[in-house]
């Protein structure tokens, strides 16, 4: 009796040690593949993040691409006013991942601009979006209040030798064809003759800007004078009319033919003094602006200081001057908005105008 009941105890205490391994070794087994779980949890996860930060990275990069882009290939879109156009700007592929930028118009100066970014597998996909701007030289002179604009507190001397019946109306002689494309567009805009000057309620301090670009922007983008006064002279040589900071090109082409077509963009950081001369163009000065000595300019003039004409100096063209407007004895000005438009055509080609201003603030993963 004694025998049978120790083996029946030690046939209970093998079960139970048996029944003890096998829970053991399930518990092992389900820990070792919970860690193998959450190991490979942890490393899909790491690539997960590593693959939206590549694809954060690339859409970033389309974006700031954007900037140094010289997107020509809008400007017969901008120019059509077909309002559907569409334009794939950028596309960028590279081990780090893929990216596009797509720019739909609003209107002339407005698009809605998309990137996007992927990762190397295609599987995380990240957008941004917001709205791009670039100036449009018809937009920004259709917007004109006057002739001449002053600033706020601002005066004007000699008002009455500006005109502004003929702001509409071609140039004079061969050169009336080059306003041709210039008037259409300011026409299809509805533009009306502006007045004579007007006193603006604000303008910055650093200078009247263009829509987005304030006039310190501007003018960091064309050639500075470094002398403080001096007197445009086109000048040419055997291939024609030749480059220079003071070459600002020939109004009619009445002194050198070859430089009738060339207009000029040009910033001086304080004063400038234009004594005597002839050119056209954009003129932006911090400072004050003084013509002189029969200077004869055309084009357009942005001043954060005043503007004054003596000597029978002539500007043809718009001006924007933040300190004021002066002119003694017979100087004049004289009212042209074909002028204007076309001297921010060749501020747009100085100033790498082609390229997009995005306001950060508005765009928005």
């Amino acid at each position: 009796m004694t025998g049978g009941r120790e083996g029946a105890g030690e046939a209970r205490r093998g079960g139970f040690v048996l029944v003890a391994t096998v829970v053991i070794l399930v518990a092992l087994a389900l820990l070792v593949h919970g860690a193998l779980v959450l190991a490979r949890m942890e490393r899909l996860g790491a690539g997960t993040v590593v693959a939206l930060l590549q694809a954060e990275g690339q859409a970033r990069l389309v974006e700031s691409a954007v900037h140094g882009l010289d997107v020509s290939a809008l400007a017969e879109l901008r120019m059509a006013g077909d309002s559907s156009s569409e334009a794939r700007l950028l596309r960028i592929a590279s081990s780090a991942g893929s990216g596009s930028l797509v720019a739909r118009r609003v209107d002339r100066e407005w698009w809605w601009m998309e990137a996007r970014g992927s990762s190397p597998d295609g599987r995380v996909v990240v957008r941004r979006q917001g709205p791009g701007w670039r100036w449009d030289a018809a937009s920004r002179i259709a917007a004109s209040r006057g002739v001449v604009e002053v600033g706020p507190g601002a005066g004007l001397v000699g008002g009455d030798r500006i005109t502004a019946s003929g702001s509409l109306r071609p140039f004079p002689g061969p050169d009336a064809a080059a306003c041709r494309t210039p008037l259409a567009l300011l026409d299809s805009l509805g533009m009306t003759a502006p007045p004579r000057w007007v006193q603006v309620d604000e303008m910055p301090v650093s200078g009247p800007g263009l829509g987005l670009l304030s006039g310190e922007d501007l003018r960091g983008m064309i050639p500075t004078l470094t002398e403080g006064s001096g007197r445009p002279t086109p000048v040419e040589d055997e291939s024609g009319c030749r480059p220079g900071p003071w070459n600002w090109g020939d109004p009619g082409g009445q002194e050198v033919e070859s430089c009738r077509e060339r207009w000029v963009a040009r910033s001086a950081p304080g004063n400038l003094g234009v004594e005597g001369g002839v050119g056209q163009g954009t003129l932006l000065v911090a400072g004050d602006l003084h013509l002189g000595a029969g200077a004869r300019l055309r084009g357009l003039v942005l001043t954060g200081g005043s503007v004054r004409l003596s000597g029978g100096a002539k500007l043809v063209g718009l001006v924007r001057a933040a300190g004021g407007v002066a002119l003694e004895d017979s100087a004049r000005i004289e009212g042209s908005v074909c002028a204007a438009v076309l001297a921010l055509d060749a501020l747009q080609e100085a100033a790498g105008s082609r390229r997009f201003v995005l306001p950060s603030a508005f765009w928005e993963w």
